[in-house]
């Protein structure tokens, strides 16, 4: 079965069991609660009977009291029983079978006194709130009665006492004439014993019937009780199975072949491509174990085909290494070769211009020679420079030097060329910029970039020249009112032998190769150089030189 059926299916059951044992658990609390309902509701009908029981003793204990003694405290300790039963006196809260005991000697307060703050309620009110049945209610209902009934002969016994009562045989009224043999006869003889009995019979029979049915209440859910206790065993029994199953499926079908994929593709990682999972199954994890085993083979097979590709390009590159040796040693040996004729032509050229006896014609044409002459021989000099740099051989020598004075000096030699194109130099040279530099080398970036905004500016124009120490750098900044770049000038400019769109505005010749060796020059210097331009809105080079770059020694420039 696949995982993510097999699994949610297994949590479902697992859920439902979960569930099934939290009800279990509740209901177990309900039966907890309905057994101490139960117990407590018999515990507080036991105390009522036993209440109206020793109600009746008390009763029992003042009349006979009175009677003996004629003290009307104990006729008053009789109306206050019978007035709290019936609910006509504050019930005191330790109302039990020694209360009057402690009353009589003063150890608790009399139920009449204001101490009693307590509650007015009935015995037989008590009774109905404790959830009997109606028969075990009628039962103490009838003790009541049997109370109230025995009550008329404690009180018939009173009135004997005080002379003042009807005759029970004769029927007569009589009046101030105590009888004392009547009043114990009544509270002693046959008839009251009788009366006596008959209230207790009731209660024994309410508390009886109490017993009995709290019995069957107990029973009946202790039945239901073992019964939940099974299910519940069941549903653990059943929910620890369910983790084991869960467990085990764990490991063998999950955290085992995650562990084997992993532990091949750690070996993937550190280049053994001969690794395999070996994981298979009709499961996800399976499907998975396969499908990375077979990538895992056409990864080496593609690795192999590299391989063999790259040593097939290594030797091609090799071959490629050779032929531009040879390429950059015949452009340096004709560059070699035509500078020094091309010097020659131009300097012959200056010194025949000098005579006066020449023609207008002949002074044109010996400009023209002069023109082309230093244009080919800057040509050959660009390509001599680039071919030293690509044979590792042009190196730089830093030297603790003020950019300001390499600035000043070559611009002295351009001014000409800007006053001849009438272009203003604006210059702004805020520090001296001490930094290690090689001169010569940072001098011919000036002047090309220089050369640059010279031969790209309209006449009657401005180049801007900036010269800022901004910690780390020095930065030279020259700004020009050309036509500007395009966007595909700004991704070729650095390249060797690129042609901009941009043309000199003078005729100037161009090579192509002079922004590249700025580029290599700036970054053998540790520093870099920054184009911001819009088409058609001028140019502005930024080069940045760390001013920290100590290096004494020569760097290969490669």
């Amino acid at each position: 079965m696949k995982l993510r059926i097999l699994i949610p299916f297994v949590l479902v059951v697992a859920v439902i069991l979960a569930s099934s044992n939290m009800w279990i658990s509740w209901q177990l609390d309900l039966h907890l609660k309905k057994i101490e309902e139960t117990e407590s509701n018999q515990f507080e009908t036991y105390r009522l009977a036993d209440q109206l029981r020793h109600t009746s003793d008390d009763l029992t204990r003042f009349a006979r009291k009175y009677v003996q003694t004629g003290n009307p405290e104990f006729e008053d300790n009789f109306n206050q029983i019978l007035a709290i039963r019936d609910g006509k006196l504050p019930r005191p809260d330790q109302y039990d079978g020694i209360y009057w005991d402690l009353v009589l000697v003063e150890r608790l307060p009399n139920p009449a006194s204001p101490k009693n703050k307590a509650q007015s309620v009935s015995l037989k009110e008590l009774v109905r709130r404790a959830k009997v049945t109606n028969a075990e209610y009628s039962l103490i209902s009838r003790a009541l009665e049997r109370s109230d009934e025995l009550a008329q002969i404690e009180k018939l016994a009173f009135d004997a006492m005080k002379g003042n009562y009807v005759d029970p045989v004769s029927g007569k009224k009589i009046e101030n004439s105590p009888n004392i043999d009547l009043a114990r006869k009544l509270l002693y003889g046959n008839e009251y014993l009788q009366a006596k009995a008959d209230i207790m019979q009731p209660i024994a029979d309410a508390v009886d019937s109490i017993t009995l049915r709290t019995h069957k209440i107990l029973k009946t859910l202790e039945k239901e009780e073992k019964e939940l206790l099974k299910w519940e065993f069941t549903i653990a029994l059943g929910s620890l199975l369910i983790i084991i199953y869960l467990t085990t499926l764990l490991y063998y079908r999950i955290l085992n072949p995650v562990g084997k994929l992993a532990n091949a593709s750690n070996k993937i990682y550190r280049g053994d491509l001969n690794a395999r999972s070996n994981v298979s199954g009709s499961d996800e994890l399976g499907i998975l174990g396969e499908t990375f085993d077979h990538m895992v083979e056409q990864l080496s097979q593609s690795m192999e085909e590299l391989a063999q590709e790259k040593k097939e390009v290594e030797t091609k590159n090799l071959q490629l290494h050779k032929e531009s040796e040879i390429k950059n040693k015949f452009i340096g040996m004709a560059a070699h070769d035509l500078r020094n004729p091309l010097s020659s032509i131009r300097g012959f050229s200056e010194i025949i211009l000098e005579n006066p006896g020449l023609t207008k014609s002949q002074k044109e044409f010996l400009k023209l020679i002069k023109n082309t002459s230093s244009s080919m021989l800057e040509m050959v000099n660009e390509l001599l420079d680039v071919s030293v740099i690509e044979n590792g051989g042009l190196k730089i020598k830093p030297v603790a030097t003020s950019l300001k004075n390499i600035l000043e000096e070559h611009l002295k030699v351009l001014s000409p060329t800007a006053n001849a194109k009438q272009i203003e130099l604006d210059v702004n040279i805020e520090d001296e910029c001490q930094c290690y530099v090689d001169p010569d080398r940072i001098g011919q970036v000036i002047d090309n970039l220089v050369s640059n905004a010279l031969k790209f500016s309209h006449t009657k124009t401005t180049v801007k020249i900036t010269l800022i120490k901004e910690t780390p750098y020095v930065k030279f900044i020259i700004t020009d009112e050309g036509p500007g770049l395009t966007d595909d000038d700004k991704k070729k400019m650095f390249g060797d032998f690129q042609r901009l769109s941009a043309k000199p505005t003078g005729n100037e010749s161009s090579t192509g190769l002079g922004l590249s060796i700025v580029k290599r020059i700036i970054t053998s210097h540790g520093g870099n150089i920054k184009v911001e331009s819009v088409h058609g809105e001028g140019c502005t080079f930024i080069v940045e030189i760390p001013d920290n770059f100590k290096e004494t020694s020569s760097v290969s420039m490669s």
